[in-house]
């Protein structure tokens, strides 16, 4: 009986010291995912603000054609053809 039971305590241990390592690598593990968790947020933030600042490039870019058509408009065209013109492109 002494001796099922001092086999039972040393198997206890043994499976006590395998789930710790256990715990160990998946702590480690999870240690990695968060840092590629932040590589990850940092480069959606990095994209995001570089969409935002092609966008208001090409806004910018749009808004410089608006005025060079107008400009081009008011040069060339009568008073009347050049006022529908002008309401067709706002």
């Amino acid at each position: 009986l002494l001796v099922r039971y001092f086999n039972k305590v040393v198997c206890l241990r043994e499976a006590e010291r395998h789930l710790r390592l256990r715990c160990d690598e998946l702590e480690l593990h999870a240690g990695e995912q968060e840092a590629v968790l932040r590589e990850m947020e940092a480069a959606i933030q990095r994209l995001s603000l570089d969409a935002d600042r092609r966008i208001t490039q090409q806004h910018r870019d749009h808004q410089n054609n608006i005025q060079l058509l107008l400009q081009k408009l008011k040069e060339g065209v009568s008073g009347e053809a050049q006022q529908a013109l002008q309401d067709r492109l706002q």
